[in-house]
């Protein structure tokens, strides 16, 4: 009885070799592929899981006032490359016009932003989040005694809060809107990279403070626009 068992054994052994061997090159190969946050760039969020939170977001029937919240709760920490859902409405009376912008002609760069009507809704940090590079400041209100100081930084001349404080419709090129990085102390062209940039006026940009004060990240209006490059091959022979 002794050598069938054994023999028997012997067969289970060599039918379970070539299924530990492959198990132990899917090991092999897991341990060899690269991690996609550690390869990436140094930043808050994963891209991929962005990206599904994103359309999940979506797909469940979120509303804009729900997807801008968490979008701009993501740029507030430092969160970048977060996609967006196309076809998002403006909301709280701001408005992004035309919805696509393009970089091939003065027409095309014209942009017009509108902003509440309500001035107290206007009173608020105006920020835009970027394809790539995340969050910019495009004003942050001050009291109208800081504007003698003489030392403010000014984001934009093309959207202030100097302006902002008795208008809220700005029509403006592309080519002179500009924004700043936060901790930066020089302002950087806004239109950029193409994709989706989403306009909003916001409780802070600050997320240290934000979380001492206990507060989250809140949205007064938003919008969004969509900025294409020129394509290869249309630009022009100037010389």
């Amino acid at each position: 009885m002794t050598t069938p068992t054994s023999s028997f054994a012997s067969v289970l052994l060599r039918a379970a070799a070539p299924v530990a061997l492959l198990l132990a090159g899917g090991c092999d190969r897991a341990s060899r592929t690269p991690n996609a946050s550690a390869t990436g760039e140094t930043q808050v969020q994963v891209p991929a899981q962005a990206n599904a939170d994103t359309h999940a977001a979506a797909s469940q029937g979120a509303t804009p006032a729900t997807l801008y919240t968490s979008d701009l709760a993501k740029a507030v920490v430092g969160a970048k490359k977060v996609p967006f859902p196309m076809g998002v409405a403006g909301i709280g009376g701001m408005d992004c016009s035309p919805a696509t912008l393009r970089e091939t002609d003065p027409a095309s760069r014209a942009f017009t932003l509108t902003l509440p009507a309500d001035a107290s809704a206007r009173r608020h940090v105006l920020v835009v989040v970027t394809p790539e590079r995340g969050l910019l400041e495009i004003y942050t209100p001050y009291d109208a005694d800081a504007a003698e100081a003489g030392d403010l930084l000014i984001p934009s001349q093309a959207v202030s809060w100097a302006k902002a404080r008795t208008q809220n419709r700005f029509a403006v090129d592309t080519d002179d809107f500009d924004g700043l990085r936060p901790g930066a102390t020089k302002s950087e062209v806004l239109f950029l990279e193409p994709g989706r940039y989403r306009f909003a006026l916001i409780n802070g940009m600050d997320a240290a403070l934000l979380k001492a004060n206990g507060t989250s990240v809140t949205v007064t209006a938003a919008c969004s626009v969509d900025w294409a490059l020129q394509e290869a091959g249309s630009a022009g022979t100037s010389p």
